[in-house]
């Protein structure tokens, strides 16, 4: 009876070990599984606007390789932040079909997050705006649906202007006000296109516990390792450890058999120390993927088996 019990506890801890695991990624998008001109499942995108938009199905928020054109820019091509794709909006959002320029309101609505925790924040990449035209995004949280006439909480407003076509900037709020709560958020393309608007591209977003990377142990490593994720196979969370022996960038990337880029997992300055990280593949389907860190001068690629 005591062994009994004892396998029961023990089920019960991995259950839950399992389970907050889990709960640390409630989004990690980087664009990269979805197809051009497509949202990622469960995302939607829509115009508040009160005229029919020219290239309404183009212009709107739409997944994109970079490196090619987009509605209303014939000077410049689309961007990505680290990878091969983003999401992306044209000032053309702004034109109806008379030809007339008013003011754009094109929203990208993510899919339900169902449950918030006091930890939460969103980090995204963003990019927008060029030297001459000035690019406005607001990000807006909604409770009921995806439409944009619920979002009444607003997280903030970033306005781009004067910098080189292409420049990206990360931008984070905290979630924590809506501990408990299922959520919608929205990034609102909002540009006065008379007299302004470009294009804004947005990736890597990401909501969760930003702890899923976490500092581990104590002391300084004496140089730099990648270890084997663990469990290997895994379905759908698994962890993969790193040392760092000195403050560095560290780049962590997910690749198809393809070499084709899945994933972005880390990509930000570390002090020195042992690390570890929570990926979840749950939008990934069956099979071997290789993942990737860079820091410092150090490389080193592995495999790992995703298994459904």
């Amino acid at each position: 009876m005591k062994s009994k019990f004892s396998i029961y506890v023990a089920l019960m801890f991995l259950f839950i070990f399992t389970s907050v695991a889990i709960s640390q990624i409630k989004i990690q998008e980087g664009f990269e599984t979805t197809d051009t001109l497509h949202v990622p499942t469960g995302w939607s995108r829509c115009f508040a606007t009160t005229y029919p938009v020219l290239h309404g199905d183009t212009s709107n928020w739409t997944v994109r390789d970079s490196g090619v054109s987009m509605p209303g820019l014939s000077t410049a091509l689309t961007q990505a932040h680290l990878s091969l794709k983003s999401c992306g909006v044209s000032w053309n959002t702004g034109v109806d079909t008379n030809g007339t320029s008013y003011v754009s309101d094109a929203w990208l609505v993510t899919k339900q997050i169902p449950s918030i925790a006091t930890t939460d924040v969103l980090k995204f990449w963003i990019s927008g705006g060029t030297p001459t035209w000035v690019d406005s995004v607001q990000v807006w949280v909604n409770f009921i649906d995806s439409l944009p006439g619920n979002f009444t909480n607003k997280l903030g407003s970033i306005i781009m202007t004067g910098l080189p076509y292409g420049t990206w900037t990360q931008h984070t709020y905290s979630l924590s006000g809506f501990a408990g709560l299922p959520i919608y958020i929205g990034f609102r393309y909002i540009t006065d296109c008379v007299n302004q608007g470009f294009a804004v591209y947005l990736d890597d977003v990401f909501v969760g516990n930003p702890d899923a990377i976490n500092h581990i142990g104590t002391g300084v490593p004496t140089k730099y390792a990648l270890g084997q994720n663990y469990p290997n196979p895994f379905n759908p969370v698994t962890t993969i450890k790193f040392d760092l022996p000195k403050t560095s960038n560290v780049k962590m990337t997910i690749f198809n058999t393809l070499g084709q880029v899945i994933s972005v997992v880390v990509n930000e300055t570390k002090a020195a120390g042992f690390y570890e990280v929570k990926y979840d593949a749950s939008k990934l389907s069956s099979g071997t993927y290789f993942y990737r860190i860079e820091a410092g001068s150090f490389i080193e690629t592995k495999k790992m088996v995703v298994i459904k």
